[in-house]
């Protein structure tokens, strides 16, 4: 197994299978926000975690694997600070 394979399932047992977006069930608009500055990048895990509990074992689970975390709201910010690393896991808290 890779540390991807690993991550994603990780991630996925913490929030639920459908909690977890992966590949090309993650939509463009994970990519950016609505800063007009920079390239959209698409992360490799997006978690919709519902309970803070789920997002302290997500913080952990990540740092364990060693990717990098992207905190995200509804995308509507103008300073790119929900744009993803391209293989990061984006915590999504839109609802």
């Amino acid at each position: 197994a890779t540390v991807g394979t690993d991550a994603a399932q990780r991630f996925a047992d913490i929030v639920g299978a459908a909690g977890l977006l992966t590949g090309e069930q993650i939509g463009p608009d994970y990519a950016h926000d609505e800063a007009l500055v920079g390239t959209p990048v698409m992360p490799r895990y997006v978690a919709r975690p519902e309970t803070a509990e789920q997002v302290a074992e997500l913080l952990a689970a990540a740092t364990e694997a060693k990717v990098p975390v992207t905190a995200r709201g509804s995308g509507t910010g103008m300073s790119a600070g929900a744009r993803p690393c391209p293989d990061g896991l984006l915590i999504s808290f839109e609802k």
